[in-house]
């Protein structure tokens, strides 16, 4: 008979398989179980139990859900979650028995935000980010500005907190390309991390680069409009007021559709600056150490420092 045992060592419960001899352990008694099932996981060199838990944690029930729907008088539409949504449903089910103590999710709101990171409506934010951008206090200011505060001064009140850490939030969730600020100075949710229910950001708490900007954006044009070479034009990000990188159009696809659409000298006009991956040959693109790790995420090193950069790149670059 299979046994699995569970002893109690100082702050750590710690989860031993008999049969295998598998150890880990955790904080909380489900902690330990849910690391216990992904150390085993990837013991047995196969994940498809946990795959099968997380759709049994995750995903309704269609028995229960066609009932549900007979009573109320609709049609049932079976959901279709695909194999990559239930591996970061796993994810998450792991990440949030790690997080307990340190976040709150008795808050509607805050759970909320959770559950629109389960299901995929964040551009593939991993939740290691979301929990360093809880524990530093970050995301207490994306949640304040993407729910009406719009300048520092105001989150600063708002939040209780002193300047510095608003001023380093501001900075880092601009970078994160959560938020975005407007010519006039005020702050808003970025297009990019608008999910979908449960957690929506309303429309007036999201930067309107029509509003704010004269200028073509790539959403706007028809794919036969949209420049397919450097001699065509650039597809150029947008960095609160400012500009980032731009892009050579042959091999990149804007992933959000909210690049600045420029001729490359416009582009440096405005300060803009050569993507390393796509002008490794520019004197800018010298200055990056580019590293691709797989599923659309490019890594910049720059040379004279230690620092990382990792960006989300479009599907074709």
């Amino acid at each position: 008979m299979d046994m699995i045992t569970i002893e109690r060592e100082d702050d750590w419960f710690v989860i031993t398989d008999e049969e295998s001899g598998v150890t880990t352990q955790g904080e909380t008694k489900l902690e330990a179980l849910l690391m216990l099932a992904d150390a085993l996981a990837g013991y047995e060199d196969a994940d498809e139990d946990l795959l099968a838990t997380a759709l049994d944690v995750f995903v309704p029930d269609p028995e229960t859900e066609e009932l549900a729907a007979g009573l109320s008088g609709d049609e049932y539409d079976p959901p279709d979650v695909s194999e990559d949504e239930v591996a970061r449903q796993r994810e998450a089910a792991l990440w949030l028995a790690k997080s307990h103590k340190s976040t709150n999710y008795s808050d509607p709101h805050r759970f909320g935000t959770l559950r629109a990171f389960i299901y995929g409506q964040t551009h593939n934010i991993p939740f290691s980010q979301l929990e360093d951008l809880a524990a530093n206090g970050y995301w207490a200011v994306f949640d304040a500005i993407a729910t009406g505060t719009r300048n520092k001064g105001g989150l600063t009140e708002q939040l209780g907190v002193d300047e510095g850490l608003i001023t380093d939030a501001v900075q880092e969730l601009k970078m994160q390309e959560l938020i975005a600020e407007a010519t006039d100075g005020s702050l808003y949710a970025a297009q990019r991390a608008v999910g979908v229910g449960p957690y929506v950001i309303e429309d007036e708490h999201v930067i309107d680069w029509r509003e704010d900007y004269d200028h073509t954006l790539a959403r706007d044009l028809s794919d036969h409009e949209l420049p397919v070479s450097v001699d065509d034009g650039v597809f150029v990000e947008r960095m609160g007021s400012g500009y980032g990188w731009y892009h050579d159009p042959e091999s990149y696809k804007p992933p959000v559709a909210d690049e600045v659409i420029m001729t490359r000298e416009e582009a440096e006009e405005s300060n803009a600056n050569p993507c390393p991956r796509c002008f490794p040959e520019s004197e800018y693109g010298q200055k990056f150490n580019v590293t691709d790790l797989g599923g659309g995420t490019t890594k910049y090193v720059p040379k004279s420092s230690e620092g990382a950069i990792e960006e989300e790149e479009g599907s074709g670059e």
